[in-house]
């Protein structure tokens, strides 16, 4: 990742079943975290979410932003999640967007 010196401020947003984005990670208060080259960042911080449920038919956006408190923010990237994906193995989704590459891994499970 190139485009601030080496480092992206991040922050990871899903669709809700309405459409709305919703912030899932970090969690908290935190606005962001901090990523550059060879970082993993784990969803144990993100923010429970009712987002994060979706039914066998229905599909979420994940998408990858990096934050900018000068201008507005930059995707990174986007990726479907889709419910038929459940009981699967990790997927892997590589995004791109302002001049990074980053992997987003996930599971969908039965709950």
């Amino acid at each position: 990742k190139n485009s601030e010196g080496d480092h992206d401020e991040a922050y990871l947003k899903i669709t809700d079943a309405n459409g709305n984005a919703v912030k899932v990670w970090p969690g908290g208060s935190l606005k962001y975290q901090t990523m550059g080259t060879g970082y993993v960042r784990s969803m144990a911080d993100g923010n429970s979410s009712a987002a994060l449920v979706l039914g066998k038919q229905q599909a979420r956006t994940l998408t990858l932003w990096d934050y900018d408190s000068t201008s507005g923010d930059d995707k990174l990237g986007a990726t479907l999640v889709t419910g038929s994906e459940v009981g699967a193995e990790t997927q892997w989704r590589t995004v791109e967007g302002s001049g990074g590459v980053y992997v987003i891994g996930y599971r969908v499970i039965d709950i």
